[in-house]
């Protein structure tokens, strides 16, 4: 989107949710968890609704669980959506279904915009965050252009840490920094790394969150620190497309139950195709560059050395050497963020900046608004 209000493009929405009495919170999982223990001496929560059968009627912090059928709003009352953003869209749906369309939110905009207007703090919903560029895998569509890059890296810890110093710095507080890859298991620094994120920041943060592709056993020393970080991980399961690697993955959730760590298994049979060698948009016009990214709407910004990128696979096709060296617009420096300006680093983060788009769009399909899949994790 195209700044055109720069520094009040929420005051309308800011005010709207002010106005709000009280909030469900559509999902009971890890994020509706996550934003109710951050939220709930601040905020009235009348309780949570699933689609899960097995959940509903259950009661979680003392609120009952919900058939999305129990539920009708006052003009005063908000349904927050606290799934994963690929979710949003259908869940809205079917709330719109539902006869609820007003005041029907996503928690990625809904608790930073209250955030900002009502309690004068800064908080953003995500970030990610890459230790390493390295990868046990060769996967031919990887999202993060793994294979592509020429020279792999691996951050020096005290880099990371002095990004990290800046990144809460400038914040009140996040509710979810996403460490990622390449794969993080192979980080030789990570034990030490997620024990300082928790003891530096975990007042700041709701929730610490990484993804494994569940081909590598980590030491003892890195399962404590998952453990005693808090850590939820998401274990990849592409035993489908590796079949040799079902003996890794068998042990490496079983250590994971051993060390009472907090995971969840994602199995994807098919990935988004960005196809950025295939793609061409060059010739658009400023209009339809600003209409594919917003309707691309991805939901993922990677911050590095310092700086937040609009898109987090245009900054992926940075390092890859995919694009060239992305211009100002398609970043915001936190070294320049200011009581003054920093409005509108929270804009930038729910998907403003001045030219409405990012350079990669002229040679991405996009992610929200594409409907061609390749097969997950295939091995070039």
């Amino acid at each position: 989107m195209k700044w055109s209000l720069k520094g009040h493009e929420f005051d309308e929405l800011g005010d709207r949710l002010i106005s709000m009495q009280s909030i469900y919170l559509f999902g009971a999982g890890v994020h509706g968890k996550t934003v109710f223990e951050k939220y709930h001496e601040k905020i009235v929560f009348k309780g949570f609704i699933d689609n899960d059968a097995q959940k509903q009627a259950q009661l979680i912090y003392g609120l009952p669980i919900l058939n999305p059928k129990e539920i009708t709003l006052s003009e005063k009352e908000a349904v927050v959506i606290t799934a994963q953003p690929s979710l949003v869209p259908e869940i809205s749906r079917q709330l719109l279904d539902m006869g609820i369309a007003d005041n029907v939110f996503s928690m990625h905009s809904f608790f930073p915009v209250l955030d900002y207007y009502k309690f004068s703090m800064l908080c953003l919903p995500s970030v990610s965050f890459l230790p390493t560029t390295v990868c046990t895998l060769k996967c031919k569509h990887c999202l993060n252009f793994t294979p592509h890059i020429k020279k792999h890296e691996v951050r020096p810890l005290e880099a990371l840490k002095a990004d990290l110093h800046l990144l809460f710095s400038k914040l009140d507080s996040l509710l979810l920094l996403h460490i990622s890859g390449g794969e993080p298991f192979t980080y030789p620094e990570l034990d030490e790394l997620l024990l300082f994120i928790d003891s530096s920041f975990g007042n700041k943060l709701g929730r610490l969150e990484m993804t494994t592709n569940g081909t590598i056993i980590p030491t003892d020393s890195v399962f404590s620190a998952l453990k005693e970080a808090n850590v939820f991980l998401t274990v990849d399961d592409y035993r489908g497309a590796i079949p040799q690697n079902m003996d890794n993955h068998r042990e490496l959730l079983t250590k994971l139950d051993d060390y009472k760590v907090n995971y969840q298994v994602l199995k994807a049979d098919y990935w988004i195709d960005l196809a950025p060698f295939e793609t061409d948009f060059s010739q658009y016009s400023e209009k339809q560059l600003i209409s594919h990214f917003i309707q691309c709407a991805v939901p993922w910004q990677e911050y590095r050395d310092g700086k937040l990128y609009l898109c987090n696979y245009a900054a992926y096709a940075e390092i890859a050497g995919i694009v060239d060296k992305l211009p100002d617009h398609d970043f915001f420096d936190f070294n320049n963020v200011t009581r003054e300006n920093r409005i509108e680093l929270l804009e930038f983060r729910l998907g403003y900046s001045d030219k409405g788009y990012t350079e990669f769009c002229k040679g991405c399909a996009g992610y929200g608004n594409n409907p061609h899949t390749v097969i997950a994790a295939e091995q070039a």
